[in-house]
């Protein structure tokens, strides 16, 4: 196995995260990645798409696990840095 490869597991989410989120660089329909822990909302690692930003947070969708309302703090931007400098 190469160096710096993470081998994946059975259950575990696979999301790399390139980069925190900006509030003035997200657009709507811009792809985010949730990484909140939060009893009742959407799964770490959940991927959605920007429906509308607010001055507290984004309006993002889910998919099956609905739109939800997600502070800047809790978003990241897919990308393939596991380990490395984004």
């Amino acid at each position: 196995m190469p160096e710096g490869v993470q081998m994946g597991l059975p259950g575990l989410v696979g999301v790399g995260v390139g980069r925190v989120v900006r509030p003035a660089a997200l657009g709507v329909g811009e792809e985010v990645v949730y990484l909140g822990k939060v009893p009742g909302g959407p799964r770490w690692g959940a991927v959605g798409r920007v429906r509308r930003p607010t001055a507290k947070g984004v309006w993002v969708h889910f998919g099956t696990a609905g739109c939800w309302l997600v502070p800047y703090y809790f978003l990241g931007v897919p990308g393939a840095s596991q380990g490395g400098s984004p």
